[in-house]
């Protein structure tokens, strides 16, 4: 599912790329067996699996998983649009949720040239 958390950026020259840095806060789970996953996608591409196993510490508890940085090339001088997605990384049936109690996440874009 989607976090909510998107940024979007239009490069001004197709071969200059593009630095994405995410801070992604509060995860959290409802069972001590569940742990989640999170993505950084560029519209419905993934890019990268920032965190896979969130939470397998055997408590409910909320995790501050923290943040990834991550150079993408897109080859593009349109509009970009990045997100985060997350899952539970595991069968049971549980659920995990993100931005806890309206905790503030972030997602910075920057071009660099060539």
């Amino acid at each position: 599912a989607d976090t909510n958390l998107t940024a979007a950026i239009t490069p001004a020259s197709s071969s200059n790329k593009v630095l994405v840095l995410v801070n992604q806060n509060s995860l959290g789970k409802n069972s001590s067996d569940n742990a989640g996953k999170i993505q950084l996608l560029r519209g419905s591409t993934a890019l990268n699996m920032f965190e896979n196993d969130f939470g397998r510490d055997g408590s409910s508890g909320l995790n501050i998983v923290g943040g990834t940085g991550f150079l993408d090339r897109p080859s593009t001088t349109s509009e970009t649009t990045y997100k985060t997605q997350f899952a539970c990384s595991v069968t049971a049936a549980s659920s995990i949720f993100v931005q806890h109690n309206s905790t503030h996440s972030s997602m910075i874009l920057m071009e660099i040239q060539g």
